[in-house]
C-alpha cells in the first residue's frame, strides 16, 4: 500500500478519502447549527475582548496587545466580570454603556444557551434517529439525563449568542447593530 501526505503533513494511506461520514455524530442538520455556534461563539469572544479594551483605553492595535495579552486566557465569565467592573465604574462618562446590565444579561443568556452544547455531547440515536444530548450536573447532587435536541433549540442558541454581539456593538462602535434577519 502506498502513502500520501495530507494538509498537515501526516502520512495516510492512499486510498483513504478523508470523507467524514453524514449524519456522524449528529445529523448533517444539527452539525450545521453546531458550527454556525462555534463560529458565532468565536466572534462573540473577540467582540468582548474589543469591548474590553476598548474600555480600558487602548487604541487597537497600537496598544492593545497588553490588555489582550491577559484577556486573552481568561475564561467567559471572568471576562464578563471585567467587563461589568469597567462598565460599572465608566458608566457616568460614556453614555454608551447606560443599559450595561442588560448587554450583561445577553452576554449571560449566550454564555448559558453555547454552554449546554458546547459542553455535552449531542449525538444521531440510531435506534430512533433523534438527536440527543447527554447532560450532567454534579452540583450538591449527580444528575444525568437525556434529552432530544431540535434544530430549533440549536437555532435559538444562536440568535442568543448573536444578539449578545449585537449588543457589545455599541460598546466598541459607538452604534447600535441589529441582529442579522432585522437586516435582510
Amino acid at each position: 500500500m502506498s502513502l500520501s501526505k495530507n494538509s498537515t503533513n501526516e502520512k495516510i494511506p492512499s486510498n483513504h478519502t478523508n470523507q467524514l461520514p453524514d449524519n456522524w455524530p449528529a445529523s448533517n442538520s444539527h452539525m450545521l447549527e453546531l458550527g454556525r455556534m462555534t463560529c458565532l461563539w468565536g466572534s462573540l469572544e473577540t467582540c468582548l475582548n474589543l469591548s474590553i479594551d476598548k474600555l480600558i483605553g487602548n487604541d487597537f492595535p497600537d496598544e492593545g496587545w497588553k490588555s489582550l495579552t491577559l484577556i486573552a486566557h481568561s475564561n467567559f465569565q471572568q471576562r464578563i466580570d471585567i467587563f461589568t467592573t469597567l462598565c460599572s465604574t465608566l458608566k457616568s462618562k460614556n453614555s454608551n454603556l447606560t443599559d450595561y446590565e442588560s448587554i450583561v444579561k445577553k452576554l449571560k443568556t449566550a454564555q448559558k444557551a453555547r454552554n449546554k452544547f458546547s459542553h455535552n455531547g449531542v449525538y444521531l440515536d440510531e435506534l430512533t434517529q433523534d438527536n440527543k444530548i447527554n447532560l450532567f450536573s454534579a452540583r450538591g447532587a449527580l444528575n444525568y439525563q437525556i434529552e432530544i435536541v431540535h434544530i430549533k433549540e440549536l437555532q435559538d442558541s444562536c440568535r442568543k449568542i448573536h444578539e449578545a454581539m449585537c449588543a457589545l456593538y455599541v460598546v466598541t462602535c459607538g452604534k447600535q447593530l441589529t441582529p442579522i434577519w432585522e437586516r435582510q
